[in-house]
C-alpha cells in the first residue's frame, strides 16, 4: 500500500500530542512530509524533532512538499485562509474543529471545496454518528414537535463534554 503523504499547517498542543503521534504510529499507511508553523522556533522544533522540512508560509509547503492532504491544526481563526490556499492546489484538507471562526469563513472554506471538487473535512463531525444521525431524522421528520431549545452533552472521548 502507498503511503499517504500528510502534511501540517499548525505545530501546537494538538499536533505535537494527538495528530502527529498518531501519524507515527500509523507510519506504514502515512508519512509526515513537511510542517508549517507560525514562528521560526516552531518551525525549527518541528525540522529537528520530526526530521521533515519546515515552512513559515503555506504556499511554501504545498509547492515544495507536494501532500497527498493536510492536516489545519491552527487555531480557528487562521483555519479559512490556510483551507482555501491547499484546496486551491486541489489537496484535501482535514480541519481541526471548529471550521472557523465566523460564518463567512466557513462558507470561504465550503465554497473552495465545492469550486476546486476537493474534499474538506472537519474533524469530530458527530453528524456521521449514528445516533446523532437518527436524532436529526427525527427533528427533521417533526416526530418530536417544535423543537425551541437542544441541550447535548457528548461524553465520548473523555475530553468533551
Amino acid at each position: 500500500m502507498k503511503q499517504i503523504n500528510v502534511a501540517c499547517i499548525g505545530y501546537g498542543k494538538r499536533a505535537r500530542k494527538y495528530y502527529i503521534p498518531i501519524l507515527q504510529k500509523l507510519c506504514d499507511r502515512f508519512s509526515i512530509c513537511g510542517v508549517c508553523a507560525r514562528t521560526p522556533e516552531s518551525v525549527h522544533e518541528a525540522e529537528s524533532s520530526l526530521n521533515v522540512p519546515g515552512f513559515l508560509r503555506v504556499s511554501d509547503l504545498v509547492k515544495k512538499t507536494s501532500p497527498d492532504m493536510v492536516l489545519i491544526l491552527t487555531g480557528r481563526n487562521d483555519h479559512a485562509d490556510a483551507a482555501v490556499e491547499v484546496l486551491q492546489h486541489r489537496i484535501p484538507v482535514l480541519i481541526e474543529t471548529p471550521i472557523a471562526d465566523s460564518l463567512e469563513d466557513a462558507e470561504r472554506i465550503i465554497e473552495a471545496s465545492h469550486t476546486y471538487n476537493v474534499p474538506a473535512e472537519i474533524a469530530e463531525n458527530l453528524f456521521r454518528n449514528p445516533e446523532m444521525q437518527i436524532i436529526r431524522s427525527a427533528v427533521r421528520e417533526t416526530l418530536l414537535g417544535e423543537i425551541n431549545v437542544v441541550y447535548s452533552q457528548f461524553t465520548g472521548h473523555g475530553y468533551h463534554g
